[in-house]
C-alpha cells in the first residue's frame, strides 16, 4: 500500500499522472483551511485558486483513497468557520478526512490558538457532521467513508517505510527519521542533507525501542484506534495481562474507556481526549528525551 503526501502547489496533472501510473493507492493533501485569514494565521499564503484546482485534479484522477487534512483551533477560527472548511472539503468527495488540532510549538512562528474549550466544540461539531455524512471515525483525527479492512484491526507493530525528508519509518524495533526541526533555515538544511544522501541503508537519526517501549507503543497505537486493545493479543505478545496496568483503571473511572471480555476501547468522550490519554503511557525515559531535545 503506497501513500503520497502533497500540497496544493504540487498537485498538478503531470505529477498526478506519474502517481497514477505508478500504482499509488492513497493521495493525501494538506489544505488546513479554505479561508484566507485562517491560512494567514497559520503563516501560509492565501491560495484559494490553487487549492480548488488541486482538489479537482485529484478528484478526477480517482485514486483508490483520497484524503484531505484540515486544522482546527486556529486563532480567530470559530465553530462555524471550521464547519465551512469541512463542508468545502466534502464537495470533492474525499474517501478520508483527517482533522488536526493546532498545537503551538516553539520556533514555528505561531504563538496563539483558540482556547481548549473552543477547540473541543469544533471537534465535536466536526464529529457530528461527518457521522451524519456517513463517515466512520477510526481515531480522534481520522474519518473514513469506507469500512476499514481486516488488516486495519491491529495497528501496533506494522512495518512502515517512509521516503523523503521528514518521513518516519518503523522497521521492527527501529524508529527512524530525518531530524525534527522547525525553523526555516534548519528545515532547508535537513532537506539539502537528504537530497545529498547516497546511502539510504543507514539510519542516522533513530531510536531502538526496548521491550518495554514496544509494549507501550502497542498500547498507545491500539487504544487510540477505534477497535481498541485486544486483551488476548496483548497477553500473547507480552506475557502479562492488561489488568496489571493501573492506568486502565483510572481511565475507566473517568469513563474514558469501556471494557468487554475481549477488548478495552475508548468511549466517544475518551476518543476526544486521545492526545492527553496517549501521553499518560509515555515512559519517564522517553519523556526525559523529549524534554532535553533541541530544535
Amino acid at each position: 500500500f503506497t501513500s503520497v503526501e502533497t500540497s496544493p502547489e504540487y498537485a498538478d496533472r503531470p505529477r498526478l499522472d506519474v502517481l497514477k501510473r505508478s500504482g499509488v493507492a492513497r493521495v493525501s493533501i494538506g489544505i488546513q483551511s479554505f479561508l484566507d485569514e485562517e491560512l494567514k494565521a497559520l503563516k501560509r499564503r492565501p491560495r484559494q485558486n490553487t487549492i480548488y484546482r488541486a482538489l479537482e485534479e485529484i478528484r478526477q484522477m480517482d485514486f483508490p483513497c483520497f484524503n484531505i487534512d484540515l486544522i482546527y483551533g486556529i486563532k480567530g477560527q470559530t465553530v462555524e468557520s471550521f464547519l465551512y472548511s469541512l463542508k468545502e472539503a466534502l464537495r470533492f468527495r474525499p474517501s478520508e478526512l483527517f482533522i488536526y488540532p493546532l498545537y503551538v510549538r516553539r520556533g514555528t512562528g505561531i504563538t496563539e490558538r483558540e482556547p481548549d474549550d473552543v477547540c473541543f466544540r469544533m471537534y465535536r461539531a466536526a464529529c457530528d457532521l461527518l457521522q451524519a455524512e456517513g463517515f466512520l471515525q477510526t481515531s480522534m483525527r481520522r474519518f473514513v467513508r469506507h469500512r476499514p479492512t481486516g488488516a486495519e484491526v491491529s495497528c501496533g507493530d506494522e512495518v512502515m517505510l517512509s521516503c523523503g525528508s521528514g518521513g518516519r519509518s518503523y522497521l521492527g524495533d527501529l524508529h527512524y527519521a530525518t531530524r525534527y526541526t522547525v525553523c526555516q533555515q534548519c528545515i532547508a538544511r535537513e532537506i539539502d542533507d537528504y537530497v545529498a544522501t547516497t546511502d539510504f541503508t543507514v539510519a542516522r537519526n533513530g531510536f531502538l525501542l526496548s521491550a518495554g517501549e514496544q509494549r507501550q507503543r502497542f498500547i498507545i497505537k491500539n487504544l487510540l484506534y477505534y477497535m481498541g486493545l485486544d486483551k488476548a493479543e496483548y497477553l500473547r505478545r507480552f506475557g502479562e495481562s492488561v489488568d496489571r496496568i493501573p492506568l486502565f483503571r483510572q481511565l475507566a473511572e473517568r469513563q474514558w474507556t469501556e471494557e468487554t471480555p475481549e477488548r478495552i476501547r475508548l468511549t466517544p468522550e475518551g476518543l476526544g481526549y486521545s492526545d492527553y490519554i496517549g501521553q499518560l503511557f509515555i515512559t519517564p525515559e522517553i519523556r526525559q528525551l523529549m524534554e532535553t531535545y533541541t530544535y
